[in-house]
């Protein structure tokens, strides 16, 4: 068995260096490695470019590594579990507001023993797992070449750590890669308040039983759906953060497609991946479940499935499903990227319908609803970027 050259350390908190990234627009995927040059030998505390190390120490050729037999595989650094830290375990923790959604990870590995690499979710659920094989440092006599690349890539959700241990001996990690996505979505919170004559009015009238306005409602389950994604690491613009339409003019007439088309042209600015409206409906007091449209004039090939995503998840808290639907609305009439206008369920449905135990008003008038109904979307539009 060989044994990595070790010295006494001096604990610093320090930089990992300048990683290798490569840059992609807007929610496209980067991809980062990390090569631990540039950190003075011996450091702990290994936390930059959104992964904290715990349980490694950085060991360099030249100094305290012994890089004969555990050759690094670029430049002159790698990290080892050092016996101190961790009980040969070495994680590698994403933080995904830097980072995005990592969806792959890889290292090259050279130990004394078989060494084991896992990927696991924000839930601690395994995602795949691989291994070296056996010893394969130089001179181990297996065959093994040093620096085995191990790799594991997840199409079911996103990695949220890493773990590497070889059941206690020694092993070493260079190059360290991971491929993370920054997702953008602006949501469109529907209608607001316009000034007219100097007071501010709804545009959808209050409904029949508890006096609730489209207006309020929208807003209310767009900021829920904006802190659902934002938790999950998503940039998120909202068109309205207040009562009022952004961009009305005073007396503007309903629907004020003044106000509705400059929301169009500023969400396009914002670069976002995908854009969703959030409305409720209005019908026939009987009327009554959630459906979503995608546009007719200019539509994103993927703006289907992003509206079939968000009508299924709403829909499983026991609305009536409507489906998925074509029409020009003008939000998403200009958009260049995925999106859908979502009408969650039918503000005036005040009388129970065939098959209705509750209406979709007694729903919209709890907060609970509105609640779990923007967690759904958020849900739904984290399904689409899962099937990208």
């Amino acid at each position: 068995m060989h044994r990595l050259r070790r010295m006494t350390w001096v604990g610093l908190f320090v930089c990992m260096g300048s990683p290798v990234i490569a840059y992609a627009a807007p929610g496209a995927k980067t991809s980062t490695t990390l090569g631990f040059d540039g950190v003075p030998d011996l450091s702990l505390n290994i936390d930059d470019f959104g992964v904290t190390f715990a349980g490694a120490q950085v060991l360099a050729c030249g100094a305290s590594l012994n890089c004969g037999p555990f050759p690094p595989f670029s430049g002159k650094n790698v990290v080892y579990d050092a016996p101190n830290l961790g009980s040969g375990v070495i994680t590698a923790t994403f933080d995904i507001h830097v980072t995005g959604r990592v969806d792959k990870v890889s290292a090259r590995i050279t130990g004394n023993r078989n060494v084991t690499m896992t990927a696991f979710n924000a839930n601690g659920g395994v995602l795949g797992s691989m291994q070296t094989g056996g010893p394969n440092y130089v001179g181990s006599g297996s065959g093994l070449p040093p620096n085995i690349l191990l790799e594991i890539e997840s199409t079911s959700d996103a990695i949220a750590k890493v773990a590497f241990h070889d059941s206690g001996n020694t092993y070493t990690i260079d190059d360290f890669a991971f491929r993370g996505a920054m997702q953008t979505v602006v949501l469109d919170p529907g209608h607001g308040q316009i000034l007219k004559n100097g007071v501010p009015q709804y545009e959808r009238p209050p409904t029949p039983t508890y006096g609730l306005v489209e207006d309020n409602l929208t807003l209310d389950m767009a900021f829920s759906a904006k802190s659902e994604l934002e938790a999950a690491g998503t940039t998120v613009y909202l068109t309205r953060q207040t009562a009022l339409a952004p961009f009305a003019p005073p007396n503007c007439p309903v629907p004020c497609f003044a106000d509705i088309n400059k929301r169009a042209r500023w969400a396009e600015k914002q670069e976002p991946d995908v854009l969703v409206s959030i409305h409720t409906n209005a019908g026939p007091p009987t009327a009554n479940g959630t459906e979503a449209y995608y546009s007719t004039i200019a539509p994103d090939p993927d703006s289907t499935s992003l509206a079939q995503f968000v009508v299924a998840r709403v829909a499983a808290l026991g609305l009536r499903n409507r489906g998925v639907k074509q029409t020009n609305f003008n939000i998403i009439n200009t958009s260049t990227v995925p999106s859908t206008l979502v009408e969650v369920a039918f503000h005036s449905n005040s009388q129970l319908a065939a098959g209705q135990s509750i209406t979709d008003e007694d729903r919209l008038n709890d907060p609970a609803f509105r609640f779990l109904a923007a967690k759904t979307i958020a849900a739904a539009i984290q399904d689409f970027y899962a099937s990208k």
